[in-house]
């Protein structure tokens, strides 16, 4: 027929030998180009290492994850557990570092698991767990630095602050690298503060003397905030003699240094000084005191509305609103345009539920609020609808605009490229999270909203490389947690 394709032959035998032998060479070459290529353990480990000491956990783990699977070794189980620890994944990691443990891993490496084992002990509250893994490093080992400025935050948060400078102290002896020094003569300088002040300066003058010296590579992620700064505790040191204790004080309760906190407060002149006493119990978690301290200073001076706004709140926190509710309308009569006075209100109808009624005062605090503070006004009114989504769309969005301009800081933006998100405007969430991000480059917030926004403008690789930006700027946070969803999605729709 005509048009019609002519039948093939069948090979002969000859050739089907010549074919089989030739497709045989391709696969054998073809796994042999696989065996050479192919990442080994030791391979995947100087990966994962480089990745960890740019702090780009993320990828780390997954290096790991990849060495262990290949190998199950207990130094890939390390690895594996310290980034578990920096991710705040504190059970596993303890599983995983015993583990590591338990299958044998030489003394400088043991060392190091048992640094991390006690810091992960802490993160779960586990104090005394955490002394017993710390104090298995001797004086020997390139950690024991590292060990004793753990010790001393440990100390710190439990308010021993004498035990706290003496770990600080023997860190400093034993030899620490330099960021590890600054951070620790600056503890030293925040506790001799409160009551050596010429001790505190002496210190702080030994922070501009430190010299560079590196630091063990997987102890970074470890190394505390030096908190208080030098610079904020130098500024309040040098403050009038009528004015240190209250500047001190505010400078402690920043760095969350709450029992000294209260003490300069009691410590200082004034009204404004006893309320701040007030509100640093309440902070630290002696509500019982902190109320009790703010109901005599009610009763002392009854047209204190500063003081009587803070109570509300103390007994809102309490979940006793009726008695919150009668400080108010004191407050209201006190002072009844002051924008606080509205925030306060707020606060209340929230308590209650009723968000509308809510956002109705924090409205009327921005329009009482003075020109000068109307963005920290606009910023709390934008929170708040974002948080509850009443009116978002309507008034939000226009708040936390508002506010970014004024203001131009990270949280604002970041607050505006939320409000632009949830309202659908990928565009201009994606330019608002890129300002917030060039005021703060290491917010994970910004971050995880430039992500979400490159995600719905279809650019997916640069949605994921902010989204693992935002993982690896707050790994033990809850914005790893989102990022690391969005990029679940992400592959999800690149399949």
């Amino acid at each position: 027929m005509a048009g019609a394709a002519p039948k093939r032959r069948p090979l002969s035998r000859r050739q089907a030998v010549t074919l089989l032998q030739i497709m045989l060479f391709l696969a054998v070459l073809a796994l042999g180009a696989w065996l050479v290529f192919r990442a080994t353990p030791p391979d995947l480990m100087r990966e994962g290492d480089a990745l960890f000491a740019q702090k780009h956990y993320y990828a780390a783990l997954g290096r790991y994850h990849a060495a262990e699977v290949a190998h199950g070794g207990p130094r890939e189980l390390l690895r594996v557990g310290m980034v578990e620890v920096v991710r705040g994944e504190v059970a596993q990691a303890g599983k995983t570092l015993a583990l590591a443990l338990r299958d044998g891993l030489p003394p400088h490496e043991r060392d190091l698991a048992r640094l991390y084992q006690g810091h992960a002990a802490t993160q779960a509250g586990q104090l005394e767990q955490a002394h017993g893994f710390w104090r298995t490093i001797e004086a020997d080992s390139a950690f024991y630095p590292y060990r004793r400025v753990l010790e001393g935050e440990a100390l710190l948060a439990a308010a021993n602050y004498a035990a706290a400078e003496k770990a600080y102290r023997a860190a400093i002896n034993a030899g620490l690298p330099a960021d590890w020094q600054r951070t620790a003569l600056a503890r030293i300088a925040a506790l001799r503060a409160s009551s050596d002040i010429e001790g505190a300066r002496a210190t702080l003058i030994e922070i501009a003397a430190v010299r560079e010296r590196a630091a063990e590579l997987f102890t970074v992620p470890l190394l505390p905030a030096a908190l208080p700064t030098p610079e904020a505790l130098a500024q309040a040191l040098d403050a009038p003699d009528d004015e240190r204790a209250l500047r001190l004080g505010q400078v402690y309760l920043d760095a969350e240094l709450v029992p000294l906190a209260a003490n300069q407060f009691r410590a200082a002149p004034g009204r404004v000084a006893q309320v701040y006493a007030a509100y640093a119990q309440l902070r630290g978690g002696d509500r019982a005191g902190g109320q009790a301290g703010l109901e005599a200073l009610v009763a002392a001076a009854p047209e204190d509305a500063r003081a009587r706004a803070l109570l509300a709140l103390a007994y809102l926190d309490e979940i006793d609103p009726r008695r919150a509710r009668a400080q108010l309308e004191t407050v209201r009569a006190l002072a009844p345009n002051a924008p606080d006075t509205h925030l306060a209100w707020g606060q209340w109808h929230a308590a209650q539920s009723d968000y509308v009624a809510a956002a109705d005062e924090y409205r009327r605090a921005v329009e009482a609020a003075p020109a000068e503070q109307r963005g920290r006004y606009l910023l709390a009114l934008a929170r708040f609808q974002l948080d509850t989504t009443v009116r978002l769309c309507d008034d939000g969005r226009a708040a936390a605009d508002d506010a970014a301009t004024l203001l131009d800081s990270a949280d604002a933006w970041t607050t505006a490229a939320a409000a632009r998100l949830a309202c659908g405007d990928a565009e201009a969430a994606r330019a608002a999270a890129e300002r917030a991000r060039q005021l703060a480059p290491a917010s994970a917030e910004a971050a995880f909203y430039h992500g979400q926004a490159l995600a719905l403008l279809g650019q997916p690789e640069q949605a994921r490389a902010a989204l693992i930006a935002a993982a690896d700027n707050a790994p033990a946070s809850e914005w790893r947690k989102k990022a690391e969803e969005s990029l679940a999605a992400l592959r999800g729709v690149a399949r």
